[in-house]
Parts: structure tokens; C-alpha cells; sequence
């Protein structure tokens, strides 16, 4: 699956972190205002970037808008605020930054759980027992229908119906290791219809053979 592209801005330029003050305001009430702005920024910082690189997708719209607001707050000019201003935009930093830590936590936890795929790799061989010639031969990972591709390439008439199909290095994820087998003869009856799971012979190889009754007109396979 291709990794869905994120447009959330993973890191803002110090430039931004200005908080400016030249008025009313000083001293300590401005120096820990802007200390506050700058922890806010690493927040963003370090939850954009772990957003970025997960697998979650539900944040994008609110880590947007918390950067926006984060921008905002960056081009005001806190020294000509007035004290009850000063302390309304320290609570509101202070919200915001819990928001990171919600969205943190909840991004981390789900990385946690969320295991890496695991593989599946098994080199099969196709024996037509039949005696019949296949003029369709398919062998397709059941949870991918649209790998169904006709493995009979050459003309069918020049086959004496004890064809041989190497399918080398087939790799699957682990929950969908269940392929399935079908066959046609010149007139589009079908020989072969199987499920196979192929989860047992994982890291190796496998025979599949195709057989036929004439007295019974069924085809079974016989795995070794």
C-alpha cells in the first residue's frame, strides 16, 4: 500500500519563535511567556514528526490548525499586552500544548500496537497430470483477484497435456497465503478448482499436481 502523503509542516523555523515585546510588559511575565512559546513549538516539533512518520491519519486537520494558531502566536507583540491579555495567552499555550500530549500518547500507543508486515515466500511447481491440455491456467493469491493472469503463453496445441509451471519465489503476506487454482481445457470446461494454502511450505517449495478421472470426469490435486 502506498504511504498516503501528510501535509502537515513537521518543524517551524526559529525565525517564528519572536514573541516581541517593547511595551507595557517585561521582565519576568514576558520571559516566561516566551519560554512557554518555545516549549509549544518543540511540542509541535516532536508530535509532527512522529505523525508524520505513523501510520495514523486522523490528526492532519487539527495538528494544521494548531500550527496555524501556533504561527499566530508567534507575530504577536506580548509587551504591549495588557496583564489580563498576558495571562489569557499563557492558559491558551498551555491548553494547546495538552492537546500535543493527547495526540501524542494516542499516536504512540497505536504504533505500538501496529505489528510490521510479515511475509510469505514459497516457490511453486505446476504439474498437469491430466494427460488433458490446459488451454487457461490460473494461479492467483485469492485476496488479489486482479492478479489472475493466464499462465499458458504458447500455443495450447503443441502441449501433450503433462505441462510443467514454475512459479518462482511467490511472495504474500502471512494472512493471505490462500491461492487459488484453476484450469480449462479447449472448450472452457473447468478441470481444476482448488483452494491451496500455501502457509505451510513457507521458505521453501512445493509441488502441486493436477490429476484427472475419465471415469469419474473430476480433477483433484495432490500436494507434495
Amino acid at each position: 500500500m502506498m504511504k498516503r502523503v501528510k501535509s502537515v509542516a513537521v518543524s517551524w523555523m526559529a525565525a517564528l519563535m519572536v514573541l516581541t515585546g517593547c511595551g507595557k510588559q517585561g521582565g519576568e511575565a514576558m520571559d516566561a511567556c516566551k519560554a512557554r512559546y518555545a516549549q509549544l513549538v518543540d511540542e509541535h516539533n516532536v508530535v509532527a514528526a512522529l505523525y508524520a512518520d505513523s501510520a495514523v491519519l486522523e490528526y492532519e486537520e487539527q495538528l494544521n490548525r494548531l500550527g496555524g494558531r501556533i504561527k499566530e502566536i508567534g507575530e504577536l507583540d506580548v509587551g504591549v499586552m495588557e496583564s489580563e491579555e498576558l495571562e489569557a495567552l499563557m492558559t491558551e499555550m498551555k491548553e494547546l500544548m495538552e492537546e500535543y500530549e493527547e495526540i501524542y500518547h494516542h499516536i504512540s500507543e497505536t504504533s505500538d500496537e501496529t505489528e510490521e508486515t510479515e511475509y510469505c515466500q514459497v516457490s511453486v511447481t505446476l504439474k498437469n497430470m491430466t494427460t488433458l491440455p490446459f488451454y487457461e491456467v490460473y494461479f492467483y493469491n485469492a485476496a488479489q483477484e486482479d492478479t489472475r493472469v493466464n499462465l499458458v503463453t504458447d500455443n495450447a496445441e503443441n502441449y501433450n497435456g503433462l505441462e510443467i509451471f514454475n512459479l518462482v519465489n511467490l511472495i504474500m503476506e502471512k494472512d493471505q497465503t490462500v491461492w487459488h487454482l484453476e484450469t480449462m481445457d479447449s472448450d472452457g470446461l473447468v478441470i481444476e478448482s482448488a483452494d491451496v494454502d500455501l502457509a505451510p511450505y513457507d521458505g521453501g517449495s512445493v509441488v502441486i499436481e493436477m490429476l484427472y478421472s475419465f471415469d469419474t470426469n473430476e480433477g483433484w490435486l495432490e500436494i507434495k
